[in-house]
């Protein structure tokens, strides 16, 4: 029987964090409170879209999240800054030991999801 793995790839494989240079450059000394703020209502926007059945993307979810906290936290960002941070938010990079440990993971012929 092979073993089966199946991996959340936001936070997991993924540094939700790996943004968090341009975010300070944006928002100075409020980066740490904008990064936590930005991915709890990210993830709580799209736990309540999928418990209410009003699916929306994950990159919609990113963005109502996005403006939720520029909002909340008083950061005026323009319209150009607000995609910029979408767009690299795209583009997040893996954790260090991610490709290393899914490497060993697929030799020992574990089968391995990302979703």
């Amino acid at each position: 029987m092979a073993i089966t793995l199946a991996f959340d790839v936001y936070g997991t494989l993924i540094n939700t964090n790996g943004i968090s240079s341009l975010v300070k450059t944006l928002v100075g000394d409020k980066t740490i409170s904008f990064m936590d703020s930005w991915r709890a209502k990210q993830l709580e926007y799209t736990f309540r879209r999928g418990l209410m059945k009003n699916y929306v993307d994950f990159s919609e979810c990113t963005r109502n999240a996005l403006d939720f906290t520029c909002e909340v936290l008083k950061c005026h960002l323009q319209p150009e800054e607000r995609n910029r941070l979408m767009r690299e938010y795209k583009v997040l990079p893996a954790f260090a030991d991610v490709r290393e440990s899914l490497e060993k993971l697929k030799s020992a012929n574990v089968r391995l999801f990302a979703f």
